[in-house]
């Protein structure tokens, strides 16, 4: 099947190559003989992730737009019509498509990699192995544009809260803090 926007792709190729047209990646990309099947993987690999938010419309096949969202800088986003994906959506299947030409076994790596070691519930205890990189599926830049719409990833763009007591209590994010 050939890439058709709204069905296998939120993006068309020459959206795509426009997006890299000034950027560093951009070489790359157009070297590439095959984009749409770069992007159809990327659209593939991101359909089969656990989002936030429900979708605006069950009757299509792209899991985006979502409705129930809030952006970065804490807007809500409202989606205007079954094709109004956000441009970080866009954004992040051109790197993605980018990063499966540069190494196709992305599409492959678990993406469930885990450096915990222990877990304890008494005194609030973790303690890590150390980094834990291999099987990471996306990139950093799609994580950055990603990360906090997907479902279970630790949430590190927003401020916890401690709930069950009187008040619900904000606590400082450390990893916003210090960085990611």
């Amino acid at each position: 099947m050939a890439l058709a926007v709204g069905t296998n792709s939120y993006i068309s190729v020459s959206n795509c190559t426009d997006y890299f047209a000034d950027r560093l990646e951009g070489a790359e990309w157009v070297a590439s003989s095959n984009q749409a099947g770069a992007l159809v993987s990327a659209f593939d690999l991101l359909q089969r992730q656990k989002w936030q938010g429900a979708k605006y419309d069950e009757a299509t096949v792209p899991d985006w737009p979502r409705t129930g969202l809030v952006d970065q800088e804490g807007t809500e986003i409202v989606p205007a019509s079954n094709t109004d994906w956000p441009q970080f959506i866009l954004d992040a299947q051109c790197q993605l498509a980018l990063a499966l030409i540069i190494d196709p076994t992305l599409s492959t790596k678990s993406g469930t990699a885990d450096n915990t070691k222990r877990l304890k519930a008494g005194s609030a205890e973790i303690e890590f192995f150390g980094t834990a990189d291999s099987g990471v599926r996306f990139p950093p830049q799609v994580w950055e544009l990603l990360g906090m719409y997907l479902q279970g990833s630790g949430n590190t763009w927003r401020n916890p809260f401690v709930s069950d007591v009187e008040a619900t209590s904000s606590l400082n994010d450390y990893t916003t803090l210090r960085g990611l």
